[in-house]
């Protein structure tokens, strides 16, 4: 269904709750290409790239549109292209993870029974928080002499719990984590276990 301006459906305003500022460019750039805003060999492209920035600029919303002029003072958004503008907004939006906060992050989330903090981090870090996997290398200079107290209710009884296993591709990696904290002297083997990991 066409609109009062010629044009094929809208995107709406952008909305961080709802979907990522990615997703909202993607869905932007789609909206383009069905309503034939798009650059071609022989065509005016000043012409569409400024029928693009306008089309942005109206559609994503107050709100997001009185940000963008606060990121871009002393520019106006009307000045600036279409491709500055994206970044401009990609970096408020999404911007890149402080290594200090990965850290807290990590260090105050909640460590179910079980969980090894090495593959903890391993397994569940967002790819995109990668350049920090290094936080956990094989130093512990900050741990010597620290000594954890568990505390017990009244009446507990401490349980044995079969190990998991691991799966197969898995166990080299697993082995080689686990014999980091133990030459530490972080943590060390139960007499009676093979040290394997099964």
């Amino acid at each position: 269904m066409a609109t009062a301006g010629g044009l094929f459906g809208h995107v709406g305003e952008f909305n961080s709750e709802r979907e990522t500022f990615k997703s909202y460019v993607e869905r932007m750039e789609m909206f383009f290409t069905a309503n034939n805003v798009v650059e071609t060999p022989g065509e005016a492209n000043q012409i569409v790239s400024d029928r693009e920035r306008a089309i942005f600029l109206t559609e994503i919303g107050p709100d997001v549109y009185s940000t963008l002029s606060n990121l871009l003072v002393p520019a106006k958004p009307k000045d600036t292209s279409l491709t500055n503008i994206v970044q401009a907004l990609e970096k408020h939006f999404n911007p890149a993870p402080l290594e200090i906060a990965e850290s807290f992050h990590f260090g105050t989330r909640s460590q179910k029974p079980g969980h090894i903090a090495y593959l903890f981090l391993i397994f569940t870090t967002p790819a995109r928080h990668l350049q920090y996997e290094n936080m956990f290398e094989d130093s512990y200079e900050g741990m010597k002499g620290f000594e954890a107290h568990i505390t017990m209710k009244d009446g507990a009884r401490p349980v044995f719990v079969k190990p998991r296993k691991v799966p197969y591709a898995l166990k080299e990696a697993v082995e080689a984590e686990l014999e980091k904290p133990e030459r530490n002297g972080v943590i060390k083997k139960l007499r009676g276990q093979s040290g394997q990991v099964q």
